[in-house]
């Protein structure tokens, strides 16, 4: 009997679970759609939930510009793209962007550089959106998005991956970028 319960521990830990960093790298390498942000975060939230892993902790959150700075839309500096079939890191604007964020802060964003990385939340922030070289001295002829707009305009909007995951989408908390800082 011992031998046949360590047989089925071995065996059983042969399929162990993808933990979420590789996970999200897989889907990263393999699942991403250019300019669909929403559907990329929202399969890899499945993705976890099919693997086993429980998406409490994980959330959807959505964000936006309320503003005027960069014509309301969200600038983002560090986007992934692709040039000549090769992907480079650059500028981009969208109406909208989607990511998962855990409890522990860290963010997954299928758009983020040409790399899977997770990033916690200010690190995210600050190198997707708030380091704008353009808006350096002298005055650049590019547009700006300055930093101070952008902490007050955006907007992020943060749904339970639970709850999403069994299409129901109501906010569980809704503020400007500066007061996610403070907050995740």
């Amino acid at each position: 009997m011992g031998l046949v319960f360590v047989s089925i521990l071995i065996w059983v830990s042969n399929f162990a679970l993808a933990s979420v960093p590789e996970l999200f790298e897989s889907n990263f390498s393999k699942n991403y759609s250019q300019g669909l942000c929403k559907q990329n975060a929202l399969k890899f939230l499945g993705d976890m939930s099919r693997e086993g892993h429980s998406l409490e902790g994980f959330r959807l959150v959505k964000i936006e510009n309320k503003g005027i700075g960069t014509f309301g839309l969200v600038n983002a500096e560090k986007a992934r793209s692709w040039m000549k079939g090769v992907p480079v890191t650059e500028e981009k604007n969208w109406y909208e962007h989607w990511i998962v964020l855990s409890d522990a802060g860290t963010v997954y964003d299928f758009d983020f550089t040409t790399e899977p990385t997770p990033t916690f939340f200010e690190q995210y922030v600050e190198a997707m959106f708030l380091n704008e070289p353009e808006c350096g001295e002298p005055a650049s002829l590019e547009l700006c998005g300055r930093r101070e707009d952008k902490l007050a305009d955006y907007v992020l909007t943060v749904y339970e991956g639970e709850s999403v995951n069994r299409g129901q989408q109501a906010p569980v908390w809704n503020g400007t970028l500066a007061e996610a800082i403070y907050t995740f």
